[in-house]
């Protein structure tokens, strides 16, 4: 129920305590409304917080009033982790919270420190001034902010070599709902009874054979789904532990106003290539294989997808060649080597791809045709033909729309064929064409099925479709996000993923950073299956 009195309330209580700026007006509010899921859901005030004070005060008031509070960053979260009622906290308007300091070398890496504020490809690019690079690199990288991806322990197409974002964060700095700032690099700033909860929820965890059996299964499998709780399996300190808990989190635990990585050096050299396939079968077939050349990256496009980048993408000329040949395929398979070697490896690789007598080494088995790219401007023009699927996916046409529905689900590579020949039949049932692109190399795929805005039912159907691919997903022993993060999407299916241990696991370390959930609630425990608040607009 909206309470016509909040706005009123807040301004009074934040007057002297509040630096930055208060929006309750129509067109702010309805501007916060949405993010890029499927939900719209109006805040009542939007905080836009100069410091990390700011964001104390705010939860001051959360707490004396009982408003809950949803954290943003870019908005660009595809399950509706950064659409609350409320208040909407906003962290990208501050340069308090928009700095990068670089904080020295060691052991061949380089430490920054970075403010949820600042954008992930300003962030590579003042790293490659240095000859250095964050592996974690979503393909959102221009529109993303570091505190969202850290928030949805995001990774990307290289995640295959180099893993999320959680990999690469040794410490970070924090506020927790009851206003305390805490430095995950200094124990002492660490509330205590956070230490000894996470101590007791990691034992526990330990001590459980099914969820330690369930974590030994998932080992490989790239997920963001829940918490990141395979660090309380880890051996390292509780501090850490906290930080790897914060990756993942969607802002239910706490608000990151830092976050300290490590970058690595940039690899010299490099060599791609596309491979097309004549059934995705084929291709998923052929990733094993290819995974012996030490790939950073192992794309896959099926035709459809192809199809609409060659229709609807923007790419250079350079890209037009390979474009033009992988839409002859009914599957492709974009694959990267990096460092040194690379050229080598892709040499054998096109052998071992190639007809007759070069295949007996070290087969790459069905492969139909394959352009490769050594040049780098080549290279790079392959990756933007990649990266401008989704935009253009979204833009297909102003009738039908790739609705964020199952967008971003992962399998284990050896069930990846079982489980595309199993979505392909649910898109075909409901009469939905659905590209489907995405990293093959640890089967993590985004399906986008096209939605008719004018179809009757079309909220029922989504649910319909919704419910058919997550099952199959928890049938295969996948995830339900690989790389987005949780969201009102996605929370649903939290406990049948990870199972009732793992779920309660989760449910605890909620309950002990913010017992009263005022933060991101409904984002990352949602016990029915019915979408609320849907908005296909």
């Amino acid at each position: 129920m909206t309470d016509s009195n909040l706005s009123r309330r807040l301004r009074s209580y934040l007057e002297g305590r509040f630096a930055g700026r208060i929006a309750d007006d129509e067109r702010t509010l309805r501007r916060y409304s949405t993010d890029m899921s499927i939900f719209r859901i109006e805040p009542q005030a939007v905080l836009f917080p100069a410091a990390a004070d700011d964001i104390t005060a705010a939860f001051s008031f959360s707490r004396a009033e009982s408003v809950p509070v949803t954290l943003r960053c870019g908005g660009t979260s595809t399950g509706g982790s950064a659409v609350g009622a409320g208040i909407i906290l906003v962290l990208t308007e501050s340069a308090e919270l928009a700095q990068t300091e670089l904080l020295g070398e060691s052991d061949g890496r380089l430490r920054v420190r970075v403010g949820p504020s600042v954008r992930h490809d300003d962030l590579q690019r003042a790293l490659a001034e240095r000859g250095y690079f964050l592996p974690s690199d979503p393909t959102s990288g221009p529109i993303s902010y570091i505190g969202g991806n850290v928030g949805a322990r995001a990774s990307g197409p290289h995640a295959l070599r180099h893993g999320s974002i959680d990999s690469y964060v040794v410490a970070l700095e924090a506020v927790t709902i009851d206003g305390e700032l805490m430095d995950t690099a200094s124990a002492d700033s660490v509330p205590r009874r956070l230490i000894e909860g996470v101590q007791a929820i990691s034992q526990d965890l330990r001590a459980d054979g099914e969820l330690a059996a369930l974590l030994s299964r998932r080992r490989g499998l790239k997920s963001a789904s829940g918490y990141t709780i395979d660090s309380l399996a880890a051996e390292m300190p509780t501090e850490l532990q906290i930080a790897k808990l914060m990756c993942g989190q969607v802002g239910t635990l706490a608000a990151v106003t830092s976050v300290t990585l490590e970058a690595l050096p940039r690899a010299e050299g490099g060599a791609g290539a596309l491979l097309g396939f004549r059934s995705a079968a084929e291709a998923f077939a052929a990733v094993p294989a290819l995974a012996r050349f030490r790939p950073d990256a192992i794309e896959f496009m099926n035709r459809e997808a192809m199809e609409i980048a060659r229709e609807k993408g923007r790419f250079p000329a350079a890209a037009r060649p390979a474009v033009e040949m992988a839409t002859g395929y009914e599957a492709v398979l974009l694959v990267e080597l990096s460092g040194a070697g690379a050229r080598e490896r892709m040499e054998e690789l096109s052998r071992a791809a190639g007809p007759g007598e070069s295949k007996r080494r070290a087969p790459v088995p069905a492969v139909a045709g394959m352009h490769v790219a050594f040049d780098p401007s080549e290279r790079a023009a392959l990756w933007t033909a990649r990266k401008g699927l989704m935009p253009a996916v979204l833009n297909y046409s102003p009738r039908h729309r790739a609705l964020s529905v199952v967008n971003d689900v992962g399998v284990p590579v050896d069930r990846l064929a079982e489980f595309v020949e199993r979505v392909q039949a649910v898109f075909s049932h409901f009469e939905l064409p659905a590209p489907i692109y995405g990293h093959a190399g640890n089967g993590n795929l985004h399906l986008r099925p096209l939605f008719d805005l004018d179809r009757p039912g079309l909220a029922g159907l989504v649910q319909e479709v919704a419910e058919e691919i997550y099952t199959a997903v928890v049938d295969l022993g996948g995830t339900v996000t690989g790389e987005h993060g949780m969201g009102r999407l996605r929370a649903p299916y939290l406990r049948a993923e990870w199972g009732d241990s793992g779920f309660r696991i989760m449910q605890r370390i909620k309950t002990l950073f913010d017992p009263d959930d005022l933060l991101n609630p409904g984002t990352m425990f949602v016990e029915d299956r019915i979408y609320r608040n849907l908005s296909f607009g």
